[in-house]
């Protein structure tokens, strides 16, 4: 019997599968997999002998066209981006739907939809962000985008005009728990932050080195270790983001073992930079300050 031709046939290369790698085609028809096997026939072939066959990836944290906040922007739109993340091997990117000053999270995500719109030439989808220019509606807003597919929400517990209070926090997570969604926190202790800094300026230390100390790991960590006390107390699903540190992970290893609902990431970043290279030359230094910083050698390799 004659093997179904497919409209298009990846063949011959090395194929992730669940239970490990194999040798063989995929045939694809109407824009999904179809077949995995050896010998599929299709109308159109890719040659791919020699190479690895994966799913696309799916980038789940990324900032693209959002609004300029203290003269600062993004350096790609949702072209550029979508462009950037293809040739990556990324198929999916959900990037954040950011809030200009003293905007509704709703209107946010109607900017967001409206940048992306015929531009990212990939899936995706949004997250959306809450901060204290919200609104009083809060669980209106968020009930408002569920039914639009939103199935996620960013807090902030730093960064003047995004940090949340206590309360605020508290209506996200219970109308996050009511709705299914996922909260994901920007965990690291504002008043911490702003009291180091200006006792930094005020002794003129100010080179790139002291971001690690204005933003210190236990600043994060405190922080963490507040979100995840209030996921605990409403039940709510958490994501910590960005996490830099050994002392952060272990307070999320700490809340899992209680039970709490939460994951964490961190990022390429964390991983490879440390904090000498805040000691290099001022122009070369700067490339390196992001928030949380980047850590000891003790903390890249926990």
């Amino acid at each position: 019997m004659a093997r179904r031709s497919h409209q298009l046939v990846v063949k011959g290369g090395r194929v992730a599968l669940d239970d490990g790698w194999r040798d063989c085609d995929v045939g694809i028809d109407d824009g999904r997999i179809a077949a995995i096997d050896s010998g599929l026939q299709g109308g159109q072939t890719i040659d791919a002998a020699g190479l690895w066959v994966m799913p696309g990836g799916i980038d789940a944290h990324c900032h693209l066209d959002q609004p300029v906040w203290g003269g600062a922007g993004n350096a790609d739109d949702f072209e550029s981006g979508s462009i950037s993340a293809a040739f990556g091997g990324t198929t999916c990117i959900v990037p954040f739907g950011m809030p200009g000053p003293n905007m509704t999270t709703v209107d946010a995500l109607e900017r967001a939809m409206g940048c992306a719109a015929g531009r990212s030439i990939i899936d995706y989808g949004l997250h959306a962000v809450v901060t204290m220019g919200t609104g009083a509606n809060v669980e209106a807003q968020l009930s408002q985008l569920a039914g639009q597919g939103i199935a996620s929400v960013k807090l902030f517990m730093t960064y003047q005009g995004f940090a949340v209070d206590d309360d605020l926090f508290f209506t996200v997570l219970d109308t996050a728990r009511k709705l299914g969604w996922i909260v994901m926190v920007h965990a690291e202790n504002d008043a911490a932050i702003r009291r180091t800094r200006q006792r930094l300026i005020e002794l003129g230390r100010t080179e790139m080195r002291y971001h690690a100390v204005a933003h210190s790991e236990i600043m994060e960590r405190e922080a963490t270790h507040r979100a995840l006390a209030l996921a605990e107390m409403t039940g709510a699903r958490m994501t910590i983001v960005h996490v830099s540190s050994q002392q952060s992970a272990e307070e999320v290893a700490r809340a899992r073992q209680r039970g709490v609902d939460v994951a964490a990431e961190t990022c390429p970043q964390y991983l490879f930079l440390g904090a000498a290279d805040l000691d290099r030359p001022g122009r070369d230094a700067a490339r390196f300050v992001f928030s949380p910083p980047p850590r000891t050698p003790h903390s890249r390799q926990h």
